[in-house]
């Protein structure tokens, strides 16, 4: 989670500039580049989906699953062993 605010600007930079590109295609002005609007219209809503599953869905399921699936998987705290049960320590036997 530490990596979203140096990795946002450059994703949407990126993404919005391929959206830039593919919008003249979209809208199709040109003559004849009206068979190729359904491509442009595609990859912009490709783009969009892709960015904001990467961005927003995908981190937020990540976060969800961490707090509530995860811990069930988690190891049980151990708990002491019991101690051992030894004998009483004898006094010296003082020598005759």
């Amino acid at each position: 989670m530490q990596a979203a605010p140096i990795r946002l600007r450059p994703i949407v930079m990126t993404t919005m500039a391929t959206i830039g590109g593919m919008t003249p295609i979209a809208i199709g002005l040109e003559a004849g580049s009206q068979t190729q609007a359904p491509l442009g219209t595609v990859v912009i809503g490709g783009l969009l989906c892709s960015t904001m599953l990467s961005l927003v869905v995908i981190p937020t399921l990540y976060l969800w699953v961490a707090e509530h699936i995860e811990p069930r998987f988690a190891p049980k705290p151990a708990t002491k062993p019991p101690r051992a049960v030894t004998a009483p320590e004898r006094a010296p036997v003082p020598s005759a």
